[in-house]
């Protein structure tokens, strides 16, 4: 229908970096069906996307309010504020999600995630072996397990996370990076050196300064 035709048009012109095209479908999926989340949340994920976390979350709040079940607004919630280093929020947002579906892999991973940001690692553990429980091929929870371990200097453990990531997905750069500071600890610095190379060829400059950083690391050997 056209409410579905505006919401994916919107969302494809965003990630095409056309954000002004992508809004503007968006708010006219709106004002056909106000009572619909999707359209709300697509307008988040777009300010989202543009680091403008408040926006993306007045949006996001938007989509639950339409729709109070609606899992994709609360995840999206507790992700924006976790960007901003409100984790108790983000945390709440994401066991949220848990009450209405404990099924929901992304949500244990998200706050291993935000476990792992607060240094809380063996927290963050508990939460990617439930994950994994739901979905054991989940990339994002199998790389936040092994971040968790590279953290407690467990470093032989870790990297078979990152390999089955990696396996999983040949594009998830911070499966590689974490993987190459794996080995690195391990003095395996030609493997370590590759998998840097391989977080640089997915992209030069990451918001995260995970290419940075690998460049830095590779002037080590």
């Amino acid at each position: 229908n056209n409410y579905n035709a505006l919401c994916d048009i919107g969302l494809i012109y965003s990630q095409m970096q056309e954000a002004e095209k992508g809004y503007s479908y968006l708010i006219k999926a709106t004002k056909i069906n106000e009572s619909n989340p999707v359209a709300y949340n697509n307008i988040g994920v777009t300010y989202f996307e543009k680091y403008d976390f408040e926006t993306a979350i007045n949006y996001y709040q938007k989509s639950i309010k339409a729709d109070p079940n609606f899992i994709s607004g609360y995840l999206n919630l507790g992700s924006a504020y976790s960007c901003m280093d409100n984790y108790e929020k983000a945390i709440s947002y994401f066991n949220k999600v848990i009450d209405l579906n404990p099924n929901i892999t992304e949500a244990y991973s998200n706050i291993a995630s935000t476990l792992n940001k607060q240094k809380k690692y063996k927290e963050a553990e508990e939460y990617c072996k439930q994950a994994l429980k739901i979905d054991g091929n989940h990339v994002n929870s199998l790389c936040n397990y092994g971040t968790s371990l590279i953290e407690q200097k467990k470093y032989k453990v870790s990297t078979k996370f990152f390999k089955k990531a990696i396996k999983l997905d040949d594009q998830h750069i911070k499966s590689f990076y974490n993987y190459a500071i794996a080995l690195k600890n391990l003095n395996k610095f030609s493997e370590a050196k590759q998998n840097y190379l391989k977080a640089l060829n997915i992209s030069s400059y990451d918001p995260d300064n995970i290419c940075d950083q690998a460049m830095i690391c590779l002037e080590l050997r």
